[in-house]
């Protein structure tokens, strides 16, 4: 969570040097890495966790050990081979996708796939070992080195870019277009550091942590072969991909077919450009900070009931199981409120010179995705930790039909645009999130017994949060400038009032007694 604080921190000081039309630049290319990188990174911790956490559930340490080995070196063979491909076809796949100048910024990328392949593997290991702190720790040094030198190098590149311009005796439009190239390329600078940094620290750690290792699996035998390994880990690392590759093709759909769409909706090539920033910087990432601490609780509870489900636990599983739903309940249904009704003061202090009317709009329609989103990871958590691997990919690739051809009609209207995108994201994770539950109630019924009632209370709770936000909020607003400094204070004072009401309201609705039976992953 904090790591993921800290890498939303630092974009609207990158907004004030990429603008609108350099943040549809940036993230064009970030969203080609990003779709590469989940399909390459997102399986693998996942699959060497539950591994290693079954052979280790089952007294077999050195086949734990061996198995992180061979892993390893896999990713290290895949890291290399995308790096590569990345840098060479960083120029085709741009033009593929509609944003030609985003060749610099997805070129300047490609080195974050070999550190991020290694990290992986390391992560993995750990968490199989049930031990989530180097992965926070080195998540939290990746984002603060990503955003110190994201800002630098975007701000130095944007000056480099601006001499490349006046060499080439370009002028106006052109001109700003060609260095806002050069500073999306450089604000990747800070993707490649942070990953370096975050793979190196994470290398010390399990340095450190070797000899123990060693003797750890010193005392038992290797059952397990090495092609048995491997194949145990491509079958899940493959529909683990998959799923997630699936997930992250909503945000590609919107990378490919929103412009083109907005472009048949009379926007220019410059507008259409800077509505795609608006929409991936002013609300993907917003709704991407309540967002981060489900999907960590999503990584770490697999092993956790993978575990369970090697020793035949089923009370476990079923404990662990209600636990993930109970969290996707409490952090998502308060903050999606929340963000709607601050909408406004919330996009005035991060953005201030970038923020439209548009950006609000598309906010407050929008915060419904946080707990649909949520709700989809945690249940494609679940069906792979139940040996269900394939159910969510299946789920997802048919909802991401019913996307693009929402996508297809609303964003072509030139009075919906890029809204539209926003509504068939919607639209998509309800039917992903209600076929889900279908199958995690078919194959573990038991689990679902209370969940919707704790889901009926929260929001409950959230609405009653939700009124008297905003009427502290709209207090303000009346009696309060529009400086700056007052936007700040209109946004926090009704988001303590908020939070400390919601508290309030769990307390009352006996929703905060602790259950010893239940523990955070």
């Amino acid at each position: 969570m904090i790591s993921k604080i800290l890498s939303v921190a630092f974009v609207p000081l990158l907004t004030l040097i990429l603008t609108n039309e350099g943040n549809g630049i940036y993230n064009a290319g970030y969203q080609i890495y990003a779709f590469i990188y989940v399909i390459a990174n997102q399986g693998a911790p996942v699959a060497i966790s539950k591994l290693v956490a079954g052979q280790l559930a089952n007294g077999k340490p050195a086949d734990a050990k061996h198995t992180f080995e061979l892993a390893l070196r896999f990713m290290l063979a895949l890291g290399i081979v995308l790096t590569a491909a990345t840098f060479l076809l960083a120029r085709p796949a741009a033009k593929a996708i509609g944003y030609a100048s985003a060749d610099l910024t997805i070129m300047a990328l490609a080195p974050t796939m070999l550190f991020t392949c290694l990290a992986s593997a390391y992560r993995g290991y750990f968490q199989g070992r049930k031990n989530m702190s180097p992965t926070a720790v080195s998540q939290v040094l990746e984002q603060i080195v990503h955003g110190v030198f994201a800002i630098a190098g975007a701000y130095a590149m944007r000056s480099y870019g601006a001499g490349v311009a006046a060499a080439a005796g370009l002028a106006g439009e052109e001109a700003a277009t060609v260095s806002l190239m050069y500073a999306s390329m450089g604000a990747t600078f800070g993707t490649s550091f942070g990953a370096a940094v975050s793979w190196g620290y994470l290398y010390l750690i399990y340095r450190r942590s070797k000899p123990e290792i060693r003797l750890e699996a010193a005392g038992s035998e290797r059952t397990l072969s090495t092609r048995d390994i491997y194949m145990s880990l491509l079958k899940l690392v493959i529909p683990i991909s998959l799923g997630a590759a699936l997930v992250n093709t909503a945000n590609l759909v919107d990378l490919i077919n929103v412009k083109a769409r907005l472009l048949a909706a009379g926007f220019s090539e410059k507008d259409a450009t800077s509505l795609y920033g608006i929409l991936t910087t002013h609300w993907q990432k917003i709704i991407n900070i309540p967002l981060a601490l489900v999907t960590a609780m999503s990584v770490a509870i697999i092993p956790q009931i993978s575990a369970a489900a090697s020793t035949g636990d089923r009370r476990l599983m079923r404990v662990k199981m209600r636990y993930a739903y109970n969290i996707v309940w409490s952090l998502t249904i308060p903050a999606a409120v929340g963000m709607a009704v601050l909408a406004d003061p919330l996009l005035t202090a991060l953005y201030p010179t970038t923020v439209q009317p548009t950006s609000v709009v598309m906010m407050q329609i929008g915060t419904a995705a946080v707990l649909l989103i949520a709700l989809v990871n945690i249940q494609t958590a679940i069906l792979q930790a139940l040996g269900r691997v394939y159910v969510a990919p299946i789920t997802m690739a048919s909802a991401l039909v019913i996307k693009i051809v929402i996508n297809y009609f609303l964003c072509a209207d030139p009075k919906i645009h890029v809204i539209g995108a926003v509504i068939s994201t919607i639209i998509c994770y309800v039917l992903a999130a209600a076929v889900n539950q279908y199958f995690v109630r078919r194959y573990a019924p038991s689990c679902g017994r209370g969940i919707f009632k704790l889901f009926g209370l929260r929001c409950l709770a959230a609405a009653v949060m939700g009124a008297v936000t905003y009427g502290a909020y709209a207090l303000l607003n009346r009696f309060l400038g529009g400086g700056y400094f007052f936007t700040v204070v209109k946004l926090a004072v009704p988001a303590i009032i908020g939070a400390a009401v919601y508290f309030g309201m769990l307390a009352a609705l006996n929703l905060m007694k602790k259950r010893k039976e239940i523990s955070c992953p």
